[in-house]
């Protein structure tokens, strides 16, 4: 192609038409220049898609971090749903208002159960690559939230190891023989032993403690599922997901 077009040139020199070679010239320009232009667009094309198509894996990377993280705080508002319970049945028994103790899984009250995110520990750094400005918002948002729960529950741990772990150690309600020994005793809390500690000083500080941080845990868990499963729902219906 080179050759045929130098052979034109060449041809045109030779026979002295210079007006016709000008005119040949501008009109090779041009095919060179609308030979860039579609090279380029070409490449911004394929550029472009390999783009999108990276954004999109990391939406369904993002969805399957969402189900996992959706499954652990479900899991979390559940202990602290049956914590709050339990406390305020401590209170209640204690106070000699009921007879027994209604008591789901004892070993919550002194076991620390800390919150580590999926979503922030693989997507915090991600969110700059999200495009659309909505969905980028609603994972800052969501990424927000979590922060704050795993802060309460930092805070929760806290309370637990330096104030009710040793409450219980000290008034005797932890069954060290069960804890010890018994491999087949899933409880070692001597829960009878909550009304002979109604007589502590600390005793209403525990009860109080453990209810209201419980309480906020439930009402920031459930807050952050709703969000958890609308950022989720956004993402499947956008369009890089919808897009064929």
């Amino acid at each position: 192609m080179i050759k045929f077009f130098r052979h034109i040139r060449k041809s045109l020199l030779m026979e002295n038409q210079t007006g016709k070679y000008f005119k040949y010239a501008i009109g090779e320009i041009i095919l060179v220049v609308i030979g860039i232009l579609i090279a380029l667009s070409i490449n911004n094309w394929n550029e472009n898609r390999k783009s999108k198509l990276a954004e999109k894996n990391l939406y369904v990377n993002i969805i399957k971090d969402l189900d996992k993280e959706h499954a652990v705080l479900k899991e979390q508002l559940q202990n602290s749903e049956i914590l709050k319970l339990n406390y305020r049945n401590i209170y209640e028994y204690a106070n000699g208002r009921i007879d027994s103790l209604d008591f789901k899984n004892p070993t919550l009250l002194f076991v620390s159960v800390n919150f580590s995110s999926i979503v922030i520990q693989n997507h915090e750094e991600s969110v700059k690559q999200v495009t659309s400005d909505s969905l980028r918002s609603q994972l800052n948002e969501y990424l927000l939230l979590i922060k704050d729960l795993s802060t309460r529950r930092a805070e929760e741990v806290e309370e637990i190891k330096m104030f009710r772990r040793p409450f219980l150690m000290e008034n005797k309600i932890v069954n060290l023989d069960k804890m010890l020994y018994d491999i087949t005793e899933m409880s070692s809390v001597n829960l009878q032993q909550f009304k002979q500690a109604k007589n502590s000083k600390d005793f209403e500080r525990f009860v109080a403690s453990g209810y209201a941080s419980n309480q906020a845990l439930i009402f920031f868990t459930i807050q952050i599922i709703n969000q958890n499963r609308v950022l989720k729902q956004s993402l499947e219906n956008s369009n890089l997901m919808t897009d064929d």
